[in-house]
């Protein structure tokens, strides 16, 4: 590391007169000379470094190569000591303490210094910080400030953020191919690709980006990712569809301190895990751990988005999960004739300006808020449709202005969701949905009788 070249002088390290020939006096040596490049998180049990304008887990022994260097400048601190016997004394005492025992004991002491131990959740805590390769992105007005260790961020996006206003003219080229000259959706997947840069939960929402194949909507979203860096993560496969089995507490582990999470292909018919749905975007505290640690909490900072051929399957008729989905569809799809196979490499070229981009989106939110546009509006509204079940059964099935034994409508729509492979709803949900159907009122003779409803013939 860079301390360790620049920090190998023979000054005589301040420290405590009764502590020079202890293993915390060791540890304080340490701190003393290189506690500006290194921290540790007792949560994780984890050292992080100070390395490119972010904090990184140490995962090449860098601290143990200080500590090292530290143990060697002990027989500077010998030779420039005046008294014959106390730098005999010394210099023995950096002879021992470059045993592996000792090496250890002055780094386990120096990870509970206060200038050195933190929380994981003092980690990324701006979240209008957004870390770039020449600086920090002020999200609030796009400036760019200096890299500051005391900022504690441990991503960054790996790319120069244009200082300059710059326009990312093939990827805009590139969207206006797949939504068909519709600027309105682009200016929206502008501003919805802004809340991916902020490290917030602003919006509780999951956007759904469907369509056919050959529509561009995996490009799109492996173009942001890239430009995004350590910020963008892709969740494993079927990561929120339903299954008897929660998730893995390492899958949620992977979400910490990221601002866009992406949700990969669902199969046809998988039903989305609703209660996960709302628990990743509601922006409540998630629990999580990786391997040999502990569970930790964190708050979440992403946008959670889905990227699909199918429609994921929705029983959940409230507007608890319908209020979060945004259906965004892709619906040109591109001719092999037009298709270029190497347009994700050109892109990758303009990374840098669709971070700007995207930084830009932000600020557009910022004034207008997220403001879908009709055909997300449209998308969004027909995918609750027909996912509605009971609705789609009302409107296949029945005809207004009859009357029917709650029993007997009941079992047919039992039948008909069998015929479809579906599980009907409960005969108590069931009921509470036709009671607050429109034009739909009950009453007891000889059971329930559901008046204004019949079944078609």
């Amino acid at each position: 590391m860079q301390a360790e070249s620049r920090l190998n002088g023979a000054t005589r390290t301040l420290i405590n007169e009764a502590e020079r020939e202890t293993d915390l006096g060791n540890a304080r040596r340490l701190v003393n000379r290189f506690g500006m490049h290194f921290r540790y998180v007792g949560t994780w049990n984890k050292w992080l470094v100070w390395e490119g304008g972010r904090w990184r887990r140490d995962d090449t022994a860098a601290v143990h190569r200080l500590a090292q260097s530290t143990v060697r400048a002990i027989f500077d601190e010998a030779r420039d000591e005046p008294d014959d016997a106390r730098r005999n004394s010394l210099a023995k005492w950096a002879l021992s303490s470059q045993s592996n025992g000792r090496l250890e004991s002055m780094i386990k002491i120096a990870a509970t210094q206060p200038e050195i131990a933190i929380h994981h959740d003092e980690l990324n805590r701006h979240p209008h910080l957004l870390n770039c390769q020449n600086g920090v992105v002020d999200l609030r007005t796009g400036d760019l400030l200096p890299h500051d260790p005391h900022h504690l961020l441990t991503q960054t996006t790996g790319l120069d953020y244009p200082t300059e206003s710059v326009s990312p003219e093939l990827w805009l080229e590139t969207l206006g191919t797949i939504f068909a000259g519709d600027t309105s959706m682009v200016q929206f997947v502008q501003r919805l690709f802004g809340l991916g840069v902020l490290g917030e939960v602003v919006e509780h929402l999951l956007a759904i980006f469907h369509g056919a194949g050959a529509n561009g909507k995996s490009l799109v979203v492996e173009t942001a990712m890239g430009a995004m860096g350590d910020y963008a993560v892709k969740a494993p496969r079927d990561f929120c569809i339903a299954s008897k089995h929660e998730q893995h507490p390492t899958a949620i582990a992977d979400l910490y301190s990221r601002r866009l999470v992406v949700i990969t292909e669902t199969g046809d018919g998988q039903r989305l895990d609703e209660a996960l749905i709302k628990e990743l975007t509601g922006g409540d505290t998630l629990r999580a751990r990786r391997m040999r640690e502990d569970y930790w909490q964190f708050t979440p900072s992403h946008l959670a988005l889905m990227v699909t051929n199918h429609q994921p399957m929705v029983k959940g008729t409230d507007n608890g999960i319908w209020r979060r989905l945004k259906m965004v569809p892709f619906d040109v799809v591109i001719p092999p004739e037009k298709q270029d196979p190497e347009l994700p490499r050109k892109l990758k070229a303009e990374w840098p300006k669709i971070l700007r981009w995207m930084v830009d989106g932000y600020l557009d939110y910022q004034r207008r808020g997220l403001d879908p546009p009709a055909a997300v509006q449209e998308a969004t509204n027909a995918y609750r449709s027909e996912m509605d079940s009971f609705g789609v059964f009302i409107n296949e099935c029945c005809t207004l202005g009859q009357g029917l034994l709650a029993k007997g409508l009941y079992k047919s729509y039992s039948n008909w969701c069998d015929q479809r492979g579906e599980k009907p709803v409960a005969g108590k949900t069931f009921a509470k949905r036709m009671d607050t159907t429109p034009g739909i009122s009950s009453y007891r003779s000889n059971g329930t009788v559901y008046e204004g409803i019949g079944l078609n013939d």
